[in-house]
């Protein structure tokens, strides 16, 4: 990559570079399912089922995010987002559901909004996650460096841009000197007023987060910094210091977060989060509902149980923790926000959602009932009322009906101490 005549040279990424390579005992990461049987108590069949859909979507876990893991749970919510699933095989959704590529400006610029654009600066991530809605790319591979030149020539020629999102892959595991090429050659075009990086770098590597990464940011403020977190359990020691690092460097500093089903789709566990990331200074910015993106279904929520999730929030957590609840409408058609306005109608599971950028589209709500997570946050734990998540039914078959979120007696009592930082902070997988 050239920048007034000089070229940027050396590895891609500060991570790829170490001796022995991604799985080794230098590594950070797993990325053999054999290594995760030493680690915890996986049978033939188990392990066997792991190497089956990491055969199709690659495995690839921070060994510090694993030390996070709860070996004794059935349902671990941090192993859940990371461990492969053979239900990930089980698909009938789209590779690309939101239309990407019919988006893309270059290879890695996309452009949904006249005035916004993504630059996919990176082509890994610290941690494959399971539910992702680029995890075709796990499949495919990119390589951005040879569009980058391409791209910010495109960025400068676009002049009705006035905000860039650095996403990828995680620009965070970018070499810090490329990351900060990149950043700053952004910077310098006068009409793109802000950038926003995109990372989960902070929650499931935060060793990943270099000096020099901060240094660039630093250099470059104001940066707004998009947290990628899901969990109460993820909110750590070492993500409390690199929150606070990232606040040092003048980061302004939101979230996003992904409704899951069997990892945070109760109102207890989002509150907990969402406070707790408000008590760092982070502002809980979007609760995303999930892309119908292919080996994903199983972590699909219904739109009815997330509405009366949000009422819950709103009438129990500090308004600071209140986030946008959206969706991207599938064709590619953009977010709309789910609790009030985007809904129009709905025909059995076909939920109709007006565009914001005109025109309407459908978004199959079909997903498997909601049950109590057992988080413990609440003193109705294991007892709560289960939702039937495939939406209303119509007054009549085939017939659209206005929708209206279910009203639920909200639990104002919420009981029992908050945890202490999720999981164990020692790394002990060696």
């Amino acid at each position: 990559m050239k920048r007034h005549g000089r070229e940027t040279e050396g590895p891609t990424s500060s991570h790829s570079s170490k001796s022995g390579g991604e799985g080794s005992e230098a590594s950070p990461f797993l990325t053999q399912p054999e290594e995760l049987r030493r680690f915890f108590h996986l049978s033939a069949r188990e392990t066997a089922a792991i190497e089956s859909v990491s055969r199709v979507y690659p495995l690839k876990i921070p060994r510090y995010y694993a030390s996070l893991f709860d070996r004794t749970a059935t349902r671990c919510p941090l192993s859940r987002q990371a461990i492969p699933s053979l239900e990930e095989l089980n698909s009938c959704s789209e590779a690309d559901p939101l239309g990407e590529r019919h988006i893309s400006l270059t290879p890695i610029l996309l452009r949904r909004y006249e005035n916004r654009a993504v630059l996919l600066v990176s082509n890994t991530c610290a941690m494959f996650c399971r539910f992702c809605n680029r995890k075709r790319l796990f499949k495919e591979g990119f390589d951005p460096l040879p569009y980058l030149e391409e791209s910010l020539g495109r960025i400068a020629r676009e002049r009705s841009l006035r905000e860039v999102i650095l996403s990828g892959g995680d620009p965070l595991m970018l070499d810090p000197d490329l990351f900060f090429e990149v950043l700053s050659r952004i910077k310098d075009i006068r009409h793109v007023a802000i950038v926003r990086v995109s990372s989960r770098v902070p929650v499931v590597f935060p060793e990943g987060l270099k000096d020099r990464h901060l240094r660039a940011l630093r250099r470059q403020e104001p940066v707004w910094f998009v947290l990628h977190i899901n969990h109460p359990k993820e909110v750590t020691r070492e993500f409390k210091e690199a929150v606070r690092a990232l606040r040092r460097s003048r980061c302004v500093l939101v979230s996003q977060t992904v409704l899951l089903r069997g990892v945070n789709d109760c109102p207890h566990i989002l509150k907990d989060l969402f406070e707790r990331l408000v008590v760092l200074a982070v502002k809980p910015y979007y609760l995303f509902h999930l892309d119908p993106v292919m080996g994903t279904e199983h972590f699909k929520v219904g739109i009815e149980r997330g509405i009366e999730i949000m009422r819950i929030l709103r009438a129990t957590a500090t308004g600071l923790a209140i986030p946008h609840y959206v969706v991207d409408i599938p064709g590619g058609l953009g977010k709309v926000p789910l609790e009030k306005h985007g809904i129009r109608a709905r025909v059995g599971h076909r939920v109709h959602l007006e565009s914001p950028i005109g025109g309407e589209g459908v978004y199959i709500d079909d997903a498997a009932e909601s049950s109590c997570l057992r988080c413990g946050l609440c003193r109705g734990c294991g007892k709560g009322v289960k939702v039937k998540d495939g939406g209303q039914k119509a007054k009549k078959k085939g017939t659209a009906q206005r929708y209206e979120a279910k009203k639920m007696e909200v639990p104002m009592e919420i009981s029992g101490e908050k945890a202490q930082d999720g999981g164990r902070n020692s790394y002990d997988l060696k």
